[in-house]
This record gives C-alpha cells, structure tokens and sequence, in this order.
C-alpha cells in the first residue's frame, strides 16, 4: 500500500484531497463534474486490482468538486462468484478425509457487536439464511477486491436469538468456539497436506 501512495502523492503533485468518493453503480458519471482532473487507472497502483465490472471504469480521479478537493474513486466488488469453486472441492474432500463433517448454507451478515434480535433472525430466516454472524463477509468482499481465490467456512456457536429458551450469552460462544475451532483446524491441516499446489 504504501507503494501506492507513494505514487499517488507523486501524481497528484501537490495536490491535497480532503474528501474521498466511492462510486457505486449509476453514479460514474459524477468524475465528469471534477474539475482540472488527474486520472490514474486502478492498473497503474500497486495493490489495487483493475476493474472487469460493467459501468465501473477503475480510474481514480483528483481534483476540484463544487470547489472542494476531493479524490473520486469507482471501487465496485461483483459478489455473484464470491466464494472459488475449485477451492470449496478441495475443502470438501479434505473434510471427508479428515472425518469432519461440513453443511452448506446460506450465511447472513450483520454488524454487531451485539447479538441479532428474534425479528432480525425471523427476518434473515424469512430471506433464506442457515446461518448469522458478525464477520467473514467485509473479509471476503475485501479478499475479493485484491483479486484473491475465496472459500469461507463458519463456526457455529449457538442458535439465534428466539430459537431457543433464554438469552444468547458471549460466555456460550467463547465455550463452543474451541470445540468447532479444533475440527476447523483438523479440516485446515488435510487440506494444505492434500489440497490443490495452488494453496
């Protein structure tokens, strides 16, 4: 990263943003507003992967915007094959030899730090989910974005809010966490020991 901003502070020569834009769809047509605009393609920055995204033109713009300095940036994550293929194959067959089980399903997000509430968890069941929790998605949009091969998997501690007598306890996932997280472990272990050569 530093790579990066070394360059950009040399591009942008003298130049000092004071706002950053991320554009999301529809929304590209703004850079046309900048004025006395400095373009640098994502392909010209260190670490930053060039956009393959439709509508997206992977190009960070500087300069003047309604009089404010300001770096505008078109940063777009298509999600529809976030996870790899070939890598959920290989997780697969480590698993059956490493006598873990594993179950597929559908993971929802959400931010916490607290725990969901029985309508959110109706909510998330409502739209499909097998599973809540409070990280792995941000990693695997940010994975993503650098270009990286993903498969996730997801230790699950307790059931959601109102699918069970009492209330969820940070005591109960700390206790369980170690359980799942040693077959996780066993699971990773086989699977650098008999995975692709690409790991």
């Amino acid at each position: 990263m530093k790579e990066a901003v070394d360059l950009l502070t040399k591009r942008l020569n003298g130049r000092a943003p004071r706002l950053a834009l991320v554009l999301g769809s529809g929304l590209g047509g703004l850079v046309d507003e900048v004025a006395d605009p400095v373009r640098i393609p994502y392909a010209e920055l260190p670490g930053f992967p060039q956009s393959g995204v439709t509508g997206h033109a992977g190009t960070l713009v500087a300069g003047n915007l309604a009089g404010r300095p300001v770096i505008v940036l078109g940063r777009f994550v298509g999600m529809s094959e976030a996870y790899d293929a070939g890598l959920q194959t290989a997780l697969e067959q480590a698993a059956g030899k490493a006598g873990v089980t594993l179950h597929k399903g559908v993971y929802m997000w959400f931010s916490g730090p607290n725990f969901e509430t029985p309508a959110e968890i109706r909510m998330a069941r409502t739209l499909g989910a097998d599973a809540v929790g409070m990280s792995t998605v941000p990693e695997v949009i940010l994975a993503r974005f650098l270009g990286l091969k993903v498969a996730a998997c997801s230790v699950i501690t307790n059931l959601a809010a109102g699918m069970a007598a009492g209330e969820l306890s940070h005591e109960e996932t700390k206790d369980m966490a170690p359980v799942g997280g040693e077959k996780l472990a066993k699971l990773l272990a086989r699977l650098m020991r008999d995975g692709p050569a690409e790991l």
